[in-house]
């Protein structure tokens, strides 16, 4: 059976999806079907392969020229924003001893987890994925080795280096 909407308008095709090509970062892709307008790709992020999401820019959803340019900012940093968002990381989570107080995977919630230092902790750590904002603002989801059972951690940043906030995600 035919709805109304059907009849009246027919059967509409999906949008084709729009991409951008860059050749240093990579291939990025708009989604027009999708409810949220953003491009998605990936990245090498220090030797990781990193999602990235970015903002199109506030006058055309069809260009994200803004915060393709604040995402090359951020690459020719890279290795020192890895650095710093970890050690920040690691900084906030760290105990009065010192340590990180972590709960485990899943299949440790019962049992007394050691605490671990911030050297441990930082190596676990991962890129998740990344939203590169138009306007400068940063996110970043760092996978968290199951430390936290399966909570990731956020940062908000800004392109210019200052840390906002991190908290556990999930």
């Amino acid at each position: 059976m035919m709805s109304i909407f059907t009849k009246l308008f027919g059967k509409r095709e999906p949008k084709k999806p729009l991409v951008i090509i860059q050749d240093a970062l990579g291939e990025f892709t708009l989604d027009p079907n999708q409810k949220f307008l953003q491009f998605e790709g990936s990245i090498n992020w220090c030797g990781e392969i990193c999602h990235v999401y970015l903002e199109p820019d506030g006058d055309s959803v069809f260009t994200a020229e803004r915060s393709l340019a604040v995402l090359h900012r951020l690459m020719e940093q890279a290795d020192d924003w890895d650095r710093r968002l970890k050690a920040y990381s690691a900084e906030e989570k760290a105990e009065e001893d010192g340590l990180v107080h972590i709960w485990g995977s899943p299949d440790q919630l019962n049992e007394d987890v050691p605490p671990i230092t911030k050297e441990e902790y930082i190596s676990r750590m991962s890129m998740g994925f990344m939203h590169v904002m138009a306007d400068g603002s940063l996110y970043f989801d760092f996978c968290l080795d199951e430390m936290f059972t399966d909570h990731g951690e956020g940062i908000d940043a800004m392109i210019d280096g200052t840390i906002c906030s991190t908290g556990l995600q999930g």
